[in-house]
C-alpha cells in the first residue's frame, strides 16, 4: 500500500498501526476487542487522509474484509474510506 497524500505518510501509518497492535495485544484473543481494535486502526487511516487514492482504498477494503472473517455483525470492521 502506498502512503501518499495529503495527511497520509509513513509517520501517520506507523502511529495508526502502533495504537492497533497495543489495543490488539490487550484483547488477547477476545474478538470484540480484536474487533474495536481493527475499527480503531481503520478510522485512523480514514481520519488522517490515507484513503486517498484508489490503491489506498482497495488495500483498506481489502484489510477490512479480511477482518470481518471474524468481525461480524456489530463487529464488522469498515475501511472507512
Amino acid at each position: 500500500m502506498s502512503l501518499q497524500g495529503c495527511g497520509c505518510n509513513a509517520d501517520t501509518a506507523t502511529t495508526c498501526l502502533n495504537t492497533y497492535s497495543t489495543a490488539a495485544v490487550a484483547a488477547a484473543g477476545d474478538v470484540a476487542g480484536t474487533c474495536t481494535a481493527a475499527k480503531t486502526m481503520m478510522s485512523c487511516f480514514a481520519d488522517t487522509g490515507c484513503c486517498g487514492d484508489s490503491d489506498q482504498k482497495a488495500a483498506l477494503d481489502g484489510l477490512a474484509t479480511g477482518y470481518n472473517m471474524i468481525c461480524t455483525a456489530d463487529n464488522a470492521v469498515t475501511s472507512g474510506c
